[in-house]
């Protein structure tokens, strides 16, 4: 079982994409704000972050990452967005976040991506703290 936090600001994408990572045996959380995703991140320490790109106008999932990498190292990122570009599929790839997935995505595409990105993770121990 692994820690996954999801961060979108729409809150039924959100919740819909809670229970169904939950059903999968994982603990999960869920933040719609980016004062929220800082919050819960820091606190609850996910092995998975799951986050939108496009979360507010003045903040964007890229920067949501690297605040929270930089206390857990070896979390692992999946950006979802509604704006996929090749331009921002390279920029994701550079900071080590992959994959970029669009929405609407199919449920087997993020569970698919999940599971790959616990496996990428479990090579290094995850901070304790």
């Amino acid at each position: 079982m692994a820690k996954i936090l999801i961060v979108d600001d729409d809150v039924d994408l959100s919740q819909f994409l809670e229970l169904a990572v939950r059903r999968r045996g994982h603990e999960v959380r869920v933040a719609t704000s980016r004062f929220e995703a800082y919050t819960v991140g820091v606190e609850f320490r996910p092995d998975v972050l799951v986050v939108d790109w496009y979360i507010t106008v003045n903040v964007d999932g890229f920067e949501l990452a690297q605040v929270l990498r930089a206390g857990l190292p070896q979390l692992q990122v999946i950006l979802i967005t509604g704006y996929p570009s090749e331009t921002l599929k390279r920029n994701a790839a550079a900071a080590e976040i992959w994959p970029v997935l669009a929405k609407p995505f199919e449920l087997a595409e993020l569970t698919g991506a999940i599971d790959d990105a616990i496996a990428r993770g479990s090579g290094s121990p995850r901070a304790e703290g």
